[in-house]
């Protein structure tokens, strides 16, 4: 539907076209596939920009933080939430260590 200036409501109908078989064999609409996919595509990109966003103004990523220790150090038990914040935190403002890895 489209509104139109003079408050008109003007119907559109959905072409048979626009109706594609799913991958599977069932039958999903191109438009609902192209939202889902689109509805990805923002969220993907939401979250990079919300991690940037963090990493600009210093707050640390502790998700990425227990990613890189289980990788990295499998063999170390990583800080809790809490511990990792506050070690950053004086990495960032002041205190011993200055910035280093929290490995």
């Amino acid at each position: 539907m489209t509104l139109r200036r003079s408050g008109e409501v003007e119907a559109r109908t959905v072409d048979a076209a626009a109706l594609a078989p799913a991958p599977d064999g069932a039958s999903i609409p191109a438009t609902a596939t192209a939202t889902a996919t689109a509805t990805a595509r923002l969220a993907a990109l939401w979250r990079r920009l919300k991690e940037g966003g963090a990493l600009m103004v210093g707050v640390p990523d502790y998700d990425r933080y227990v990613e890189h220790m289980r990788v990295q150090h499998p063999e170390q038990e990583p800080m809790t939430r809490e511990a990792f914040v506050r070690a950053r935190m004086e990495a960032r403002y002041g205190g011993k260590g200055g910035g280093k890895c929290p490995c």
